[in-house]
């Protein structure tokens, strides 16, 4: 745990790593998970935007700690703070909030209720309203995660991947040249649709690992075997996950499991070590040919020598894995 903490992959107990070591299907969730926070190209589309009207998406955007609500927040520039009253967020929909006596909205097409534009399905948008006076959208072009592309290479030959996103298959293309199969891509999932999709899967006898942003995937992170839950802000408290890992690691996602799995053995081994240093040391000990001296100091030796040799083999892994220098 001491050593995967020190790269950014911080596990909430021991008893996790023998978890991780038994999964063998992964589920991803896609924005601010395997794509880049913070890398988006972002436009506004619609008519152009009062100082005033960006004061107020600005404030409502605020609030939520969904990806795209951060994106928004950054790309607008207006700075002076609004009072916000009866903010809401509707789950896998958008958010609502009463700003300075006006009504604002964003979310969805459905959310927004705006059916005058038909949504392209390469692209994403974040529509917004105030008032009920629809305004126009934001279009978002992700930019995956540097070195994804590899840890999926590299996966796809132990594990079943699986890919769940709320969004409307806007980067499906793209995704399919991450996961090659068509049916174990799924979009515009709402969150209890993830949630019973993990379920589905512990039906069948898999062993689950979730890979998503801890906000909206919440419920499958909590329902998964093992619920990773991926953030660009370590500080972000992410209570229903069992390891926080920082985005930018994504790119060693890999060897954090294959580390997680040679703890296992290195475990065996020291049970394996430890049973056969105490039949030697019972078969001496029947002969009459231990004194209570020696016996009394070769029992503790026994628990140092498991910590020596488990302490020796971690950091060699870890050296092997790049994660020692």
């Amino acid at each position: 745990m001491r050593i995967l903490g020190r790269n950014n992959f911080f596990l909430k107990n021991a008893t996790t790593v023998e978890t991780i070591s038994k999964v063998n299907t992964l589920v991803f969730d896609k924005t601010g998970t395997i794509t880049q926070q913070g890398a988006e190209r972002i436009s506004w589309e619609g008519t152009p935007l009062t100082n005033y009207q960006q004061q107020l998406l600005r404030n409502l955007a605020l609030h939520p700690i969904h990806p795209k609500s951060k994106m928004i927040a950054e790309y607008l520039s207006a700075e002076k703070p609004l009072h916000v009253l009866n903010f809401k967020e509707r789950v896998g929909l958008g958010v609502e909030a009463i700003i300075d006596h006006k009504q604002v909205k964003l979310g969805s097409k459905d959310f927004i209720k705006h059916q005058h534009h038909s949504q392209s399905a390469d692209e994403s948008r974040v529509y917004a309203s105030v008032n009920d006076h629809f305004l126009g959208w934001f279009r978002i072009n992700n930019v995956i995660r540097d070195g994804l592309k590899e840890q999926v290479d590299l996966l796809r030959n132990d594990y079943e991947l699986f890919l769940l996103s709320g969004d409307n298959g806007c980067d499906k293309l793209t995704m399919q040249t991450l996961f090659p199969e068509n049916d174990h891509l799924l979009f515009t999932q709402t969150p209890s649709q993830k949630l019973q999709f993990i379920q589905q899967l512990q039906q069948t006898d898999r062993k689950v690992m979730m890979i998503g942003d801890g906000l909206n995937d919440a419920g499958a992170l909590q329902q998964s075997d093992i619920g990773v839950a991926v953030t660009d802000d370590l500080h972000q408290f992410s209570p229903a996950c069992d390891v926080i890992m920082k985005g930018s690691e994504i790119s060693r996602f890999e060897k954090f499991i294959r580390f997680c799995k040679s703890g296992m053995n290195i475990v065996w081994l020291t049970f394996i070590i430890s049973l056969l240093y105490n039949i030697i040391g019972i078969y001496f000990a029947v002969r009459g040919e231990l004194s209570p001296m020696v016996a009394a100091i070769l029992m503790p030796l026994s628990s140092l020598s498991v910590i020596f040799i488990t302490t020796i083999a971690s950091k060699l892994k870890a050296r092997q894995l790049g994660f020692l220098q």
